[in-house]
């Protein structure tokens, strides 16, 4: 994959930079070009090998049309998650890892569907505002939007997902 700098991309861990620049670094006697990555949200920059861009999972931002699938996660009931909590965190962070916006959106629906019907321990609230965050960013850039335009119509897609007055619990 080749990118270009003022491209935006997606780390899966990091979520959405943006390559401001390629630089060469002698590293170990030998002169290797790095794509310099910046995550503006996380003061963060990253120096990715050019000839290992792939081994880093790192990825174009999703299309336009993707965020249709994405949305109808948001809108679809979620699978249980499991009732262990280190089963149940260790789905999460599978889903976050991936880097994949599909998945994501899979974690922050369950998230908001525990949250809403029995609450979120405090290590969940922090994995619910990492996924929500890392979805809203790149559902933004997918949909030339704002932020905060992006968070508002994922969050009224989650509520209006949500059947009223549920007292489930989504867990098994």
């Amino acid at each position: 994959m080749q990118l270009a700098i003022g491209q935006n991309v997606i780390h899966p861990i990091h979520g959405a930079g943006k390559i401001t620049g390629v630089t060469e670094m002698n590293i170990v006697e030998e002169f290797t070009k790095y794509y310099v990555i910046e995550f503006s949200t996380k003061r963060l920059t990253l120096h990715v090998p050019v000839l290992n861009l792939g081994g880093c999972n790192i990825r174009q931002v999703m299309s336009e049309n993707k965020t249709d699938d994405v949305f109808g996660i948001l809108q679809g009931e979620p699978e249980a998650l499991p009732q262990d909590f280190k089963h149940r965190r260790r789905r999460l962070e599978d889903w976050l890892q991936s880097g994949r916006p599909v998945e994501i959106a899979q974690a922050v629906r369950a998230l908001a569907w525990r949250n809403e019907n029995g609450g979120l321990s405090s290590l969940e609230s922090r994995l619910f505002a990492q996924a929500k965050d890392m979805l809203v960013t790149e559902v933004a850039l997918a949909t030339n939007q704002d932020d905060r335009d992006a968070r508002r119509e994922i969050e009224a897609v989650l509520m209006a997902a949500m059947p009223a007055g549920a007292a489930k619990v989504l867990a098994h």
